[in-house]
């Protein structure tokens, strides 16, 4: 990620960036130093709450006194940028489009991580993953619609992944385990409800607008655990493909 901050530094006239990914919640930065920690921390925090109004692809350039705002958003990441009078504008759109391909390609590399751990405890945390997930919609959806898309997503993956059979969706929108069925999945289940989850949120964006949602902060009651699982990575990687 650092690499490509600086590809974005390098553009004369850019002051400093921020890239954010929205399904991670994470964000790097790339500042000059004579930005106080104190600025830095309320540019990203005003950059955070622009955001969670925008879901979907966006672009912002705001001419200010003396310099720009710049903020360009995919479905999957977004980048501030905050820049000098001498911007050279044709020259920064055409890095940050190549930027975002990359990031949306995952073109980049990822540091190597250890094989996750799966044990049939982790069957009931992927379980309480979805639910909540789920849980997350019903202000805005009605449970028999978002059972129903918990169906059809489902069923689109069926073929795919074996191991989402194990798994029955209620008609109040809730997701149970069949009994005794913790101890046939496996580390691949991950992948798989999170795809199942990925194609499900798709299915949520066609009724309602996405905003705010924040994967990890959704479901922080079983964070740690879905961490070691690479839930959350895996998750990303189908959102980014879509």
């Amino acid at each position: 990620m650092q690499n490509l901050l600086e590809q974005i530094r390098g553009v004369v006239g850019v002051s400093g960036a921020i890239i954010y990914d929205r399904n991670m919640d994470e964000a790097r930065m790339l500042m000059p130093a004579s930005f106080e920690e104190k600025f830095r921390d309320y540019l990203r925090m005003k950059f955070l709450d622009i955001l969670s109004f925008v879901d979907g692809p966006a672009k912002f350039r705001i001419k200010l006194s003396r310099g720009w705002l710049i903020i360009k958003a995919t479905e999957t990441y977004a980048v501030l940028i905050v820049a000098k009078d001498d911007l050279n504008i044709p020259t920064l759109d055409l890095v940050l489009k190549s930027i975002l391909i990359a990031l949306d390609n995952r073109a980049y590399s990822e540091p190597d991580q250890k094989e996750a751990i799966f044990t049939e405890e982790s069957a009931f945390t992927l379980l309480k993953a979805i639910n909540l997930i789920v849980q997350h919609f019903t202000d805005a959806i009605s449970q028999f619609q978002l059972a129903q898309m918990l169906r059809d997503s489902k069923a689109d993956l069926a073929e795919q992944y074996a191991d989402l059979k194990h798994f029955t969706v209620e008609h109040n929108a809730t997701v149970i385990l069949i009994k005794g069925s913790e101890s046939r999945l496996d580390s691949y289940s991950t992948e798989a409800v999170a795809a199942w989850m990925s194609q499900f949120k798709k299915y949520v964006k066609q009724q309602t607008v996405v905003a705010g949602f924040n994967l990890k902060n959704i479901t922080g009651e079983v964070r740690r655990d879905l961490e070691g699982l690479r839930f959350y990575r895996k998750f990303q990687q189908f959102a980014s493909s879509q």
